[in-house]
């Protein structure tokens, strides 16, 4: 009777807790053909995205910036009437979003009020044609704060960055690293206060507000992301052959380790990361043609992974893990003919689940009996195509049922907890503890 009575416990306390948090899974229609590149979210919870965007002909590249708070309701949006595109963001100390890329085929720079989307200064080079910033972060010595973005192209090129004055975008000055390099800087990381890396195929740059740091070589096919693993430690993300690597370094550039993990499907693409504070390592794309997550134990000891089904294909470019304990995936959906495509974003938690008061048949659709020993009933379903996965403690998922009717059996599923999650025609519908004794 004592662990009856401490289930029914678990599942009174359950539903409190996940409706403290909002979730939501929402896309965005910004042009024919939308290309989300890079990300943020402030301390209120809202979300900053930017990328380019282009008509159906893939001509007239368009830069933009989209802005859309804790619910996923758009706030703003600010698109350039110039071949542009903006390709990385930063949240700067002000609060303002520093966002830099290319416009008319030269790097370009602008800080952006955070409120009102409104430009507040920009900066144009115009001594590098074909060349863009593909990285922006804001350093400080504690009094001073500098905008350090990489310029970089799609060729050979020395490694190179440009200091601007954060306040009033007033140029500093560039710096080129004598070494060469052969793909374009599309990653970076604040490790510190006074430190960022930058990054590309074959190396590392670290770089600090003083003008010292080093650089840590290595080779990649692709590099998802830098990312904080520790207040001491920064760590890469890259694939090599058929597996996820992750190196760990210390920020003073000593103590060098890592760990490889198998990718065991065949059909994959592997694309953006980010850290879930100390619990776990994220990494996001596509697996068979479906949007996933990979995560990784932050003592490397295992990766796990999850698909997750859609009406159109989707790709997760990039995630991030915030504050909360949730976690962010931006990416782009194919919805229309052709290589038509539409900006989204989802909100789920820790454990890669979504839980949302968005749609509103949620609260007309329960799970019954709960407890159960064997057969748990859908009740309230609309008229559509249903699936119902149910997730074990581990997050994986046990079971799995297509255009199911309202009864489906358990009884193979051994005793304790689980996770049923029902979508109808793709789109979540509802999210419940599951117990089964």
């Amino acid at each position: 009777m004592k662990t009856k009575l401490h289930f029914l416990l678990v599942m009174l306390v359950c539903p409190m807790l996940l409706s403290s948090q909002t979730y939501f899974d929402r896309t965005y229609d910004i042009g024919d053909i939308d290309h989300p590149v890079a990300f943020v979210a402030d301390q209120a919870g809202s979300v900053i995205v930017c990328g380019w965007f282009e008509d159906g002909n893939h001509e007239n590249q368009r830069a933009f910036a989209l802005k859309v708070n804790n619910f996923g309701d758009e706030v703003w949006r600010v698109t350039s009437e110039e071949t542009s595109k903006y390709m990385a963001l930063c949240i700067t100390e002000n609060g303002h979003i520093a966002i830099a890329g290319s416009k008319s085929d030269y790097g370009f720079i602008s800080l952006i009020n955070n409120e009102s989307g409104e430009e507040i200064w920009s900066y144009a080079d115009d001594t590098s044609e074909g060349f863009w910033f593909g990285s922006v972060n804001e350093i400080s010595n504690g009094t001073d704060f500098r905008l350090h973005a990489a310029l970089t192209t799609d060729a050979t090129h020395p490694a190179t960055y440009y200091l601007f004055d954060a306040e009033n975008g007033n140029f500093i000055e560039s710096v080129e690293n004598p070494n060469n390099i052969n793909s374009p800087v599309y990653v970076s990381g604040k490790m510190a206060t006074d430190e960022i890396w930058f990054g590309y195929l074959d190396a590392v740059f670290c770089s600090r507000f003083d003008g010292t740091g080093f650089i840590w070589s290595f080779g990649a096919q692709h590099i998802a992301g830098i990312d904080k693993y520790s207040p001491t430690q920064g760590c890469v993300v890259r694939v090599e052959g058929h597996s996820i690597g992750l190196l760990i370094q210390t920020i003073q550039g000593e103590g060098t380790y890592g760990e490889f993990f198998d990718i065991i499907q065949q059909d994959y693409t592997v694309t953006g990361s980010g850290s879930l504070g100390t619990d776990k390592l994220l990494v996001t794309g596509t697996i068979d043609g479906e949007m996933a997550i990979w995560f990784i134990e932050h003592d490397l000891s295992a990766m796990t992974d999850r698909s997750y089904p859609s009406t159109y294909p989707r790709m997760g470019i990039d995630i991030l893990g915030l504050p909360t304990n949730d976690m962010l995936i931006m990416g782009k959906e194919n919805s229309g003919p052709g290589d038509d495509s539409d900006l989204f974003l989802m909100k789920l938690d820790s454990e890669g689940l979504v839980s949302t008061h968005e749609l509103s048949r949620e609260d007309k659709v329960w799970i019954s009996p709960n407890p159960t020993s064997g057969t748990i009933n859908i009740n309230g379903l609309e008229e559509g195509n249903v699936e119902v996965s149910i997730y074990n403690n581990l997050g994986q998922i046990v079971k799995k049922v297509s255009h199911t009717s309202k009864h489906i059996s358990i009884e193979e599923l051994t005793n304790g907890f689980y996770m049923a999650v029902v979508s109808v025609d793709g789109k979540f519908v509802k999210q419940e503890k599951l117990i089964k004794w």
